[in-house]
């Protein structure tokens, strides 16, 4: 657990050095002031990420799922809306929701 912690500090830390430059736009937050802000169930790594309910449904039947550039195609193939892979909205603009 240690381990899984401290990979999610490194991110903040590289993101907050990042900030120097601007807000991040991975983020979904629309207001930044000197701190990476906090980003709720977004990865904040440019990624669509979101924390997702599953079976049977209990208070810590969650699975956080991110999907990388290289995923996209066979996801979108495998819960049957393939079109989603071509879309020329992208993923991006549309990360941290769950719909």
């Amino acid at each position: 657990m240690q381990h899984a912690v401290l990979n999610l500090c490194r991110v903040k830390l590289r993101d907050q050095q990042r900030l120097a430059h601007g807000p991040l736009a991975e983020y979904p937050n629309e207001d930044f002031g000197d701190e990476v802000p906090r980003s709720g169930n977004a990865s904040g790594g440019g990624q669509p990420g979101w924390a997702v309910k599953c079976a049977p449904g209990g208070p810590n039947d969650y699975v956080y799922v991110i999907v990388q550039p290289v995923g996209w195609r066979p996801i979108s193939e495998l819960i049957g809306r393939p079109e989603l892979a071509e879309d020329p909205s992208g993923r991006r603009p549309r990360r941290g929701c769950p719909s």
